[in-house]
């Protein structure tokens, strides 16, 4: 089931960490998901719905939220898989909502960590182009999928 996270939410994430900077914030795309106009916000949630869809997940699975940002899709990701890792620059927000909503995410500091064949499915939505070397993250990407991955 796609969850979806309420301004009012959001606006308690953002006030749950106190120091950072707005361009760090910008670059979460966290102003687009409190946006003034209707249409910004919507394609934001429309991108993770679709990336839902595109999943296809199931309780079987291992998924890593690369770059979960504030952690927007973190409950969709707990209701829908088995195992969730989340990994991101700033994960005190996601911690906090999982805190908060009793998500069970596990937070991982080093991609390069992540045990080989650990992994079902890699969600990398609007993260790879802010990587330096992008090609050193998707060799671990490879690493960390099972065999059985469909991706």
């Amino acid at each position: 089931m796609f969850v979806k996270i309420n301004r009012d939410e959001i606006h308690q994430i953002l006030q749950s960490v106190s120091a950072i900077a707005s361009e760090d914030l910008d670059e979460m795309a966290a102003p687009s998901y409190l946006h003034s106009n209707p249409f910004i916000r919507w394609l934001m949630w429309k991108r993770l719905h679709f990336i839902y869809n595109l999943a296809r997940l199931t309780k079987d699975i291992s998924v890593l939220d690369f770059g979960c940002g504030l952690g927007l899709f973190l409950p969709t990701l707990c209701d829908s898989s088995s195992r969730v890792y989340a990994i991101d620059l700033f994960p005190q927000f996601a911690q906090y909502l999982s805190r908060k909503s009793g998500l069970q995410v596990q937070f991982v500091y080093d991609i390069h960590s992540m045990a080989p064949e650990s992994l079902d499915i890699i969600i990398s939505a609007d993260v790879m182009e802010h990587l330096e070397d992008p090609s050193s993250f998707t060799r671990s990407f490879h690493g960390s999928l099972g065999s059985d991955s469909p991706f």
